[in-house]
Parts: structure tokens; sequence; C-alpha cells
């Protein structure tokens, strides 16, 4: 899949005059498009920091409590009994909605 983007940055870069740029943070990587090497590398570093940024993404909880415990509370927190109430008790109901 990476070649193929390579190949497309290849054929179109410079038809539509477009320059590949990889911003990090403090620098701006540039690439000529018109030369197979330079979009092949702009196509596996632009796919590596899309993963990295991914894979942080998914590490970094969103409160102090690591990922483990979130799901365990979560799932602690939502027995059927309790999550779908029913009016006047008679057990859950069919709405979709948790209205009741």
């Amino acid at each position: 899949m990476l070649v193929l983007r390579a190949l497309l940055y290849q054929q179109i870069g410079p038809a539509a005059d477009w320059t590949p740029r990889l911003k990090l943070y403090f620098v701006v990587l540039a690439f000529r498009s018109d030369l197979f090497v330079p979009s092949l590398l702009f196509s596996v570093l632009s796919f590596a920091r899309v993963l990295i940024v991914c894979y942080f993404w998914l590490l970094a909880p969103g409160d102090d409590q690591p990922a483990r415990q979130r799901v365990r509370s979560i799932a602690e927190n939502a027995s059927p009994s309790t999550s779908v109430r029913s009016p006047a008790g008679r057990g859950p109901c069919s709405c979709c909605c948790r209205c009741c």
C-alpha cells in the first residue's frame, strides 16, 4: 500500500505542482515528488508518524486511572440489571433509548 501511495505521489505530484511535506514539531521536511525514492520515503515516514500518534493516543489515559482499571470499572458498573430501568419496576423495558 505504501508503494502504491508513492507511485501515486510520483504521478500526480509534479502535475499538481505539489511538494510533499512532513511537518514535525520544529522541522518541516520537504520531499521531491518527481522521483520515486523520495516519494516512497515520504509515504513510509508519514505512515509511521500516523502510527506513532495513534499508538500514543491509545496509551494516553483520559484521567489518572490506567486503562485496565477503567475497563474493569466500566464493566463492573454496567450490569444488565442497573443499566436499563423499567417503569414501575417490572423488569427491563424494550426501548433502545434508555429513557426509562
